[in-house]
């Protein structure tokens, strides 16, 4: 009986894994918004080198990854000295990553002008540039 449950459960994790998808911006969707709002659980989020002018608010799915396609020195994220570049504030997990942008020109008057993680969340954030991010408050960056 326990090998059945086992071949099932690899099954179910095989069935699973071949659904997530690459979901690349600009060419399947407009803007980086856009693809995270489409994203489900276990999708990346490519994107292309390029400024995008964006303030990000990180939808309430764990496991999204969103990954430049030639690092931070050519995939920037730019606030516009509108608001917080990235918000996440769902709670999200260590399956959640954001890997290779420059992130910059962020604005808030409270907290986390580059990236804001509140309500328990701990994305893995790595191998990105946080820079010329601006608070009233605590953490410009």
């Amino acid at each position: 009986m326990k090998a059945i449950l086992t071949s099932l459960q690899f099954v179910l994790l095989l069935f699973s894994l071949g659904f997530a998808q690459v979901i690349k911006v600009p060419q399947d969707m407009g803007a980086i918004q856009d693809a995270l709002n489409a994203a489900s659980a276990g999708d990346s989020v490519m994107v292309l080198p390029g400024t995008y002018y964006e303030n990000l608010i990180w939808p309430n799915i764990q496991g999204i990854t969103l990954l430049s396609e030639a690092g931070p020195d050519s995939t920037i994220i730019d606030g516009s000295s509108a608001a917080n570049v990235i918000l996440i504030n769902t709670g999200v997990d260590t399956t959640t990553k954001i890997r290779g942008f420059s992130i910059k020109n962020g604005y808030t008057a409270s907290f986390g002008a580059g990236i804001y993680c509140s309500n328990n969340s701990s994305p893995i954030i790595e191998n990105n540039y946080i820079f010329e991010n601006t608070s009233d408050s605590l953490g410009g960056g």
